[in-house]
């Protein structure tokens, strides 16, 4: 079976960048607006789709007809400072797949956030990938469990 671990690759790495990003998207913003939005607050010229799309898998927001559809408040988030933590741990909570099961599992089972940890425990069950790679993939998966505070 083929795993979509790269699918969370361009997840921010911390809860300012979320913060950042999240709270200066407006519904029905084209996806080239929220493009422009993560460029800059990632501090580069343009983004590739992909980052868009981490965000919208993980069920931040959906994408239809070119537009994107937020399944949060952004004038809450502004507001106030905990609703991130709930706007991503409810999101994490309906995203159910197996990446992200397989990553909350790793982490549980050892009670701790270490990437090092997650990565020996994917690569025993999927030898065939490299470690560098599979930290790159999971390590906003590992941050994002950790800034909702999982364990």
């Amino acid at each position: 079976m083929q795993m979509a671990w790269s699918s969370y690759a361009h997840l921010p790495n911390e809860e300012n960048e979320y913060r950042s990003i999240l709270s200066e998207l407006k519904n029905e913003m084209s996806v080239s607006e929220v493009d422009e939005v993560i460029a800059k607050v990632k501090g580069k010229g343009h983004v590739s789709h992909h980052y868009r799309s981490n965000l919208a898998r993980i069920g931040l927001f959906d994408v239809r007809g070119g537009k994107v559809y937020l399944n949060y408040d952004a004038t809450v988030l502004k507001r106030e400072k905990p609703y991130l933590k709930k706007v991503l741990s409810e999101c994490l909570l309906r995203c159910k797949n197996m990446e992200i099961d397989m990553v909350e599992a790793i982490v549980w089972q050892n009670q701790a956030y270490d990437l090092k940890k997650v990565v020996d425990g994917m690569k025993k069950n999927y030898p065939e990938l490299e470690k560098n790679n599979i930290a790159r993939w999971i390590r906003p998966v590992v941050n994002l469990l950790k800034i909702i505070d999982y364990l």
